[in-house]
C-alpha cells in the first residue's frame, strides 16, 4: 500500500527500507516491491536495492532488480550490479 501511495514521505522510505532487512522473505520481496512504485531514487533506497540484488531468495532478488529499473536512475553501479545479478 505503501508503494501505491506515491508521494510518500521519509518515514514511508524507512518503513520500507526496515522491511527489507527482515527476517521473512515475503516481507522483503514486498518491500522491494513497493521502494520501485514509490520512485525515490535518493541514495539509501539505491544501496538497500543493491545489497537486496544478493538476497538469499530468488523473489526477493527479482523484486530488487525490477524495483532499480522503475527508479531509472542508470548509475554505473547499477548497472553493473544488475549485469552481475544476470550472469
Amino acid at each position: 500500500a505503501l508503494g501505491r501511495l506515491g508521494k510518500a514521505g521519509d518515514r514511508a522510505i524507512e518503513a520500507l527500507l526496515k522491511a527489507l532487512r527482515d527476517s521473512h522473505e515475503n516481507v522483503r520481496w514486498a518491500a522491494a516491491a513497493a521502494l520501485g512504485q514509490l520512485g525515490k531514487a535518493d541514495d539509501r533506497v539505491i544501496e538497500a536495492l543493491l545489497k537486496a540484488l544478493r538476497d538469499s531468495h530468488e523473489n526477493v532478488r527479482w523484486f530488487a532488480a525490477e524495483a532499480l529499473g522503475q527508479l531509472r536512475k542508470a548509475e554505473d553501479r547499477v548497472i553493473e550490479a544488475l549485469l552481475e545479478a544476470l550472469g
